[in-house]
């Protein structure tokens, strides 16, 4: 068993299910099987309560599923904490925002990210958030700025500016009738 293994299990367990596992993962619902199966055979029982339904966690489940998630954010805690004490950074970063915020946000994050980061690669990619969020969720974008949270359950995300464009318009309009 190693970190991707149990990282594939974590996926596996959150998603209830090796099919839709696999689809976020981007692979074959059989190599999930065989390498759960291996995790299995290794820790001497059964992780998952498989039905037609998709899976649920067994006791034994339960605990490694613990152990797992701890592990995982160690990993990204020391990947960051080395990261950040050598300011390397990432080698590869990629941005996604809709059209009219990408025109608006990519410069500025392109400039900050290689000020910080001069050896990171930038990739910045504009397009819908129905085009954008299946992309995220197959680990092709790291950050992706949308105009509303469209973004399903799984994903974190964090609410940056909210509007009230309705009030917004009338304030104007009440501007406007004045003498």
């Amino acid at each position: 068993m190693n970190s991707d293994d149990l990282a594939l299990f974590t996926i596996v367990a959150h998603n209830l299910s090796m099919s839709r596992a696999a689809l976020s993962c981007g692979i074959d619902q059989s190599t999930i099987s065989r390498r759960i199966g291996n995790i299995e055979t290794e820790l001497g029982g059964r992780l998952f309560r498989r039905s037609g339904h998709g899976v649920r966690l067994t006791e034994r489940g339960r605990l490694l599923l613990d152990y797992a998630e701890r592990i995982g954010l160690m990993l990204e805690e020391a990947t960051h904490a080395v990261q950040a004490r050598f300011g390397v950074g990432p080698a590869h970063f990629c941005i996604a925002a809709q059209p009219t915020l990408a025109r608006m946000l990519f410069g500025s994050f392109s400039r900050a990210i290689r000020s910080q980061f001069p050896a990171t690669r930038i990739r910045l990619i504009e397009g819908l958030a129905a085009q954008i969020l299946p992309r995220m969720d197959a680990g092709e974008i790291d950050l992706a700025v949308l105009y509303i949270s469209e973004c399903p359950i799984g994903q974190h995300w964090e609410e940056l500016l909210m509007e009230d464009i309705r009030a917004w318009f009338q304030h104007a309009a009440r501007l406007y009738q004045q003498p």
